[in-house]
């Protein structure tokens, strides 16, 4: 299975899985968001237009749980979401489909770490393959950003990284 967590930033401790992706196969894959950016249309910035596509630009925003309903701080932490203690059924439930499979992630570390963090679930020993770590075994010096690979890769993968990125862009904003 592969897993990769979202996350409203970098920093351990200070950054939350705001939700997770899981796929069984190739052709699927499915999102399961905890928390959700909401816009505040009083921060509208002047429109950016990148390829003819016109863009509106909001600087303001917030994160709404998508559970509860409940708002919080869009650099809100681990502690003050406590997924753990709010909404117990997200760690039951990836303990319950992760916790006997062989994963694969892309830089590995940082999500079994989050996931930890965020959910009390510990996925360390689930890790089958870091595609991260893959790439940097066939180059070292090129970086092991994931949509980068995914151009770099694309002949031997069989994929269009930009066509993929378009569709999954109409999906999302479905």
């Amino acid at each position: 299975i592969a897993y990769d967590t979202e996350t409203n930033g970098i920093p351990l401790y200070k950054s939350c899985m705001i939700g997770f992706s899981i796929s069984f196969d190739s052709k699927t894959g499915y999102y399961i968001p905890c928390l959700v950016w909401e816009r505040d249309p009083k921060s509208l910035k002047k429109n950016r237009s990148v390829k003819k596509v016109k863009y509106d630009r909001y600087m303001e925003g917030r994160l709404k749980c998508i559970w509860t309903g409940e708002y919080f701080d869009e650099f809100v932490t681990p502690a003050q979401y406590n997924l753990k203690e709010r909404y117990p059924i997200i760690p039951a439930l990836l303990q319950r489909w992760l916790g006997k499979c062989k994963l694969i992630m892309h830089n590995a570390p940082f999500d079994v770490n989050m996931t930890y963090i965020t959910t009390g679930i510990d996925l360390k020993d689930q890790v089958f393959v870091d595609t991260a770590l893959l790439l940097h075994i066939l180059d070292e010096n090129s970086p092991a950003a994931l949509k980068k690979a995914a151009e770099r890769y694309k002949h031997q993968l069989g994929i269009n990284p930009h066509a993929n990125a378009a569709i999954e862009k109409q999906e999302l904003d479905t």
